[in-house]
């Protein structure tokens, strides 16, 4: 009962937030000829289309079935629907992003717990404070963590799993949802109050249902789950749970000891509730005017003006001129300082945040991304590209993939002002084949290279080339030392001098005389290299 209760609250509050757009006024008694302020009684015009709820995280988990729950009390205006949507990846950062990026209309809800939201930044996941940019619409239920395993692992108790794990350390893997968000903390808050986080192997999953799928599979032997996760699982069997993480025994699960009964100094909880883009709606601003939002949408539409009172108000919420309101261009006179040229200190405040905001937005920003498709458990593209909120590059945030880019990036193939890799380019190079201003590696290119092969201004290496080059074996530079020597400062054992000029039949005769097992490619090249010495 306290249940259903608590189901159809929620729908209540969601109605009145949702569809409040839609209730009738008779605050506002402006004439119509004013802007048309006077309160509607038409049929409220919101919503006109259905309202998407997104989902963070596959279908089958816990925020799914909660959500897709509570949807079925909720009933909107005008025969409309709530529409959920699954919007999988990156432990919901993904779905949470495309809430953030959403038009501030009312049309896209997302269902998420807000700890993950802040997790996301904290994270370093974005640099994007969704916690500010996400409002609150309305919170659902504080669920809470147990602790389960399967049949297969013959467990019935936590005194039992423990003294598994503790004898065979290293062999049970523990899955969960998430790797970067409050899961995953929770998860291992929970192992570490149970003193066994050393000895399992956690793995993380995507979504509750990948995490659900993989614990019945036997696949994973325990996880931490929510109880929206996991209670019709218990309920069925598959699941057996041993441990409530709270303070108190859940109401489910009678016989299940909880960790505060236990002496285990670890509670969590998972708060979820229903957010939406920031911003100022329509109805927001009528609300602030005391008009409809009716009016507020004619406004905009561009079929009525506001009266003058009103666009007092209006030229004060939002920091403008009256002019700038109703113009479509702005004058500017000579001087609109005044006569001494000069603007108040107010003037000077305002314009310096300004500039400063710009500065932030413009200069704050890192942009990240990581492909989907993954090899090695590696995505195939890593991007981290950008600036930190002091204008300095952003070096903390490294790009890891197959293929990474970014200011500092590591992969197979990589690209950045520092590079790590296989296959590297950047300011500062390190790999089996190296281009940069200071290259290392296998074969290095660059002002300053260092490698088996190198070649640049300045070189150092086994086989070397450039323009001052060290070499353990060749040389060939206008200033080079090596055993063997070729150029127009030459020291080493076989000295080869460019003089007037070399041929590329000279050199190549030099270097076979000393070296003929030389590889024919690297031939080639340090040839060509000697017989252009200028």
């Amino acid at each position: 009962m306290k249940k259903t209760l608590a189901l159809l609250l929620c729908a209540a509050s969601m109605l009145a937030l949702l569809a409040g757009c839609g209730s009738k006024s008779t605050d506002d008694k402006a004439p119509a000829a004013n802007g048309g302020e006077t309160a509607s009684t038409e049929k409220a015009d919101y919503p006109t289309s259905p309202i998407t709820v997104i989902i963070p995280y596959s279908p089958g988990g816990g925020s799914d079935i909660l959500t897709r729950k509570i949807m079925e009390y909720i009933e909107l205006p005008n025969n409309q629907k709530l529409v959920a949507v699954n919007v999988e990846g990156a432990s919901g950062f993904t779905g949470a992003m495309q809430a953030f990026n959403s038009k501030n209309d009312g049309y896209t809800i997302l269902a998420h717990n807000p700890m993950d939201v802040v997790s996301y930044s904290l994270s370093g996941t974005t640099d994007v404070e969704l916690w500010d940019e996400l409002e609150t619409v309305c919170g659902i239920v504080d669920d809470f963590n147990v602790l389960v395993t399967n049949p297969q692992s013959g467990w019935t108790t936590l005194e039992e799993a423990l003294e598994y794990i503790k004898a065979n350390p290293g062999t049970v893997k523990v899955g969960n949802t998430g790797s970067n968000n409050c899961n995953m903390a929770d998860c291992l808050r929970t192992l570490d109050a149970l003193g066994i986080r050393d000895d399992v192997v956690v793995v993380p999953y995507d979504g509750g249902a990948e995490n659900k799928t993989a614990l019945m599979g036997n696949h994973v032997q325990l996880s931490v789950n929510s109880c929206a996760d996991i209670q019709s699982a218990i309920t069925s069997g598959d699941h057996i749970a041993l441990l409530t993480v709270g303070d108190r025994r859940a109401k489910f699960l009678p016989d299940t000891p909880c960790t505060a009964e236990l002496g285990y100094d670890v509670v969590t909880t998972k708060p979820r509730g229903w957010y939406a883009p920031a911003g100022m709606s329509q109805e927001q601003l009528a609300d602030r005017l005391g008009v409809t939002r009716q009016s507020v949408s004619k406004w905009e539409g561009g079929t009525a003006m506001p009266e003058l009172v009103k666009l007092i108000s209006l030229s004060e919420l939002f920091g403008v001129s009256v002019d700038y309101l109703v113009k479509d261009w702005m004058e500017e006179p000579d001087n609109p300082c005044g006569g001494s040229g000069e603007i108040s200190s107010k003037q000077a405040d305002r314009l310096e945040k300004k500039v400063d905001e710009l500065t932030n937005y413009v200069k704050g920003r890192v942009y990240r991304y990581d492909s989907k498709t993954r090899i090695f458990g590696l995505p195939l593209v890593s991007i981290r590209f950008g600036f930190v909120r002091n204008g300095k590059l952003s070096m903390d945030n490294t790009a890891k993939g197959i293929i990474a880019i970014g200011n500092c990036a590591i992969g197979v193939v990589a690209i950045g002002i520092v590079g790590v890799g296989l296959f590297t380019f950047g300011v500062l190079a390190m790999g089996m084949l190296s281009l940069g201003i200071v290259a290392g590696g296998l074969a290095a290119f660059g002002v300053a290279a260092l490698g088996y092969l190198a070649l640049g201004v300045s070189a150092v290496g086994v086989y070397a080339g450039g323009v001052a080059a060290i070499a353990a074996k060749i040389a060939v530079a206008v200033s080079s030392v090596a055993p063997t020597a070729v150029g127009e400062f030459a020291s080493g054992s076989h000295v080869l001098l460019w003089g007037d000029g070399l041929t590329a039949p000279e050199v190549q005769t030099f270097l076979l005389e000393h070296h003929p097992d030389l590889w024919r490619p690297l031939l080639r090249l340090l040839t060509e290299i000697g017989a252009h010495i200028k």
